[in-house]
């Protein structure tokens, strides 16, 4: 029975970051990155950090042998990574999904912070 239980949770955990990551491709796929090759961002690479940042929005960079890669802001890539190592426990993950579900569903429970 143990062994069918880790399974079942490497089952759930696979299929939990399946999810994210088809999430992140579809966001990806949706946005409306723009593209430059590198040459063409050297020219004014200041600008386009200003603009990636301003704007939130990543840029694709294309070098001369096809390889990709993304240009994104520090705050944004900070963000990407605590989402990542938030979602990297199932139980952490499935926690904090449930709780999204309870917020939308209006089933939430307002506290006061006590400050010190």
């Amino acid at each position: 029975m143990r062994f069918f239980e880790r399974g079942l949770d490497l089952v759930i955990a696979l299929t939990e970051k399946l999810s994210y990551d088809l999430a992140a491709i579809k966001y990806i796929k949706e946005s409306k990155m723009d593209a430059m090759t590198t040459q063409q961002a050297s020219h004014n690479l200041d600008r386009l950090i200003d603009n990636v940042i301003d704007n939130v929005q990543p840029t694709i960079l294309c070098n001369d042998k096809g390889n990709k890669a993304i240009l994104i802001s520090l705050d944004e890539f900070s963000a990407w990574q605590e989402t990542l190592y938030l979602l990297s426990n199932p139980f952490n993950a499935k926690h904090l999904f449930n709780s999204i579900e309870s917020a939308k569903t209006g089933k939430i429970i307002e506290r006061t912070l006590i400050e010190e």
